[in-house]
């Protein structure tokens, strides 16, 4: 007879209490010492039965936790790995777990059964904050008795979640370490990066090429469970309702339509409005009857669509289509698919692009003459699986070129457009022309371009 295994997860969560007090008492955080107090409590509590693995492995029904507690972008990178965890499983009980602001983008995913939202910010400063809210999901997961988690959010932050959530198997790729770093907690001495890999049953390396995201997360996938992708496409999960939305708004408005996206998620990240303004009427005296949606959501892209709004000239108010927080993420994804292209900054929305079939024109802050290595984010989120250029500064100005190391988007300003504001709008004229040549072809490998 099969032995009954009694759960008790009061244990762990007294025990994540204990620790939230004394990293806030002590401000100092270890991994080692964290593991060595959980996992005996774990242990004793039945979280640690042997019949997990034997469950996953032969692929019987079993729970499966899907971790991704990061941004939209992030998210339509990880459409395809979803999708494939279900193909792999069809049998499983699938749960979700997604930040409150890109929860529509997973509403109709139809590959799983349950959705978690975390309601925690989205980064933090504040260890001791996080680690709390942490003990409130831990305590959801913990009453679920997951089999098996995926972290799909690639920072040590998930792979601590993805500990704290109690499954016997936890697979995640390893949390790349750039020298320059920004993620810290001012009031912590956090662990050490590289010792998040303990966290996890089994951590995959990432390949030592230079890697598209979407390739590392099927790569950990293929490594893990010795089984070939199916399909290599990322999506999104639309209503019916949606495209009617989409098709009503440009109904009547000038052809081709080019959705225009400015904000991002840092100031360096955002070419000037005046800029784009110059390009629009570059592009509107050669195309005439255009039109140029503008999208995105929140204070940063509503700045700059005013601005825009208020240099162009009337004459091109015709050519102007605002959509800025007026459509949600999906909306925003039917309206892609309808149209030309997308051309706008490094954002969530360029892979909203992507994942419909959008060809796209990205304007990025990392200068041509730094260095990259293989955790770039040029190098690893360019847009995946069509026709793309993306136009880049030149050179770093002298803030950030005297630096021996750089950040992962070249530009080390923070705070203001720095690096990108070199580019011309002359340049991004031109990146459009080169973009229509790639339709044509059938070109899907990204094209750099800088003066």
């Amino acid at each position: 007879m099969e032995q009954v295994v009694i759960y008790d997860s009061s244990k762990i969560i007294s025990a994540f209490r204990e620790c939230a007090e004394r990293v806030k008492t002590t401000n100092f955080f270890q991994i080692d010492e964290f593991i060595k107090l959980m996992e005996p409590i774990f242990r004793e509590s039945g979280y640690r039965r042997q019949s997990q693995i034997t469950c996953y492995l032969e692929r019987h029904k079993t729970k499966i936790l899907i971790l991704h507690d990061a941004g939209a972008g992030d998210f339509i990178i990880s459409s395809g790995v979803i999708r494939e965890i279900r193909r792999i499983y069809p049998d499983a009980y699938i749960v979700l777990l997604v930040k409150s602001h890109i929860s529509v983008l997973a509403e109709f995913c139809p590959y799983v059964d349950e959705i978690i939202l975390n309601e925690g910010k989205f980064s933090y400063s504040n260890f001791h904050e996080m680690f709390e809210d942490y003990i409130e999901l831990a305590s959801s997961f913990l009453k679920r008795n997951f089999d098996v988690c995926y972290s799909l959010a690639y920072i040590a932050e998930s792979q601590l979640l993805m500990y704290m959530s109690g499954a016997r198997i936890r697979i995640s790729l390893d949390v790349y370490v750039n020298e320059t770093d920004e993620r810290s907690f001012s009031n912590v001495k956090f662990f050490n990066f590289k010792n998040t890999a303990k966290f996890s049953t089994y951590c995959i390396s990432r390949p030592k090429y230079h890697c598209h995201r979407v390739d590392m997360a099927f790569h950990m996938l293929e490594i893990f469970l010795h089984t070939p992708i199916s399909n290599r496409g990322l999506e999104v999960w639309y209503s019916p309702l949606e495209m009617t939305v989409a098709q009503s708004l440009l109904e009547n408005v000038g052809r081709p339509v080019y959705a225009l996206c400015m904000g991002g998620s840092h100031q360096r990240k955002m070419y000037p409005p005046e800029k784009y303004a110059k390009f629009i009427e570059m592009i509107v005296t050669e195309e005439k009857n255009v039109t140029f949606a503008i999208l995105g959501a929140g204070n940063n892209d509503l700045k700059s669509a005013e601005i825009l709004k208020n240099i162009i000239p009337e004459i091109y108010d015709k050519n102007i289509l605002d959509l800025t927080d007026k459509i949600n993420y999906r909306q925003s994804a039917a309206i892609l698919k309808l149209c030309n292209a997308y051309v706008g900054n490094d954002t969530g929305t360029k892979h909203l692009a992507a994942a419909v079939n959008c060809p796209v024109m990205e304007i990025n802050c990392y200068p041509a003459d730094l260095p990259l290595t293989t955790g770039d984010s040029i190098s690893v989120y360019y847009p995946y699986g069509v026709p793309n250029v993306i136009i880049r500064p030149t050179r770093a100005l002298p803030e950030c070129s005297r630096e021996k190391s750089h950040n992962s988007y070249g530009c080390r300003i923070v705070n203001k457009p720095h690096c990108i504001t070199q580019i011309k709008p002359q340049i991004l004229f031109d990146g459009l022309k080169y973009l229509k040549k790639r339709v044509a072809e059938k070109n899907f490998k990204p094209l750099y371009v800088c003066e």
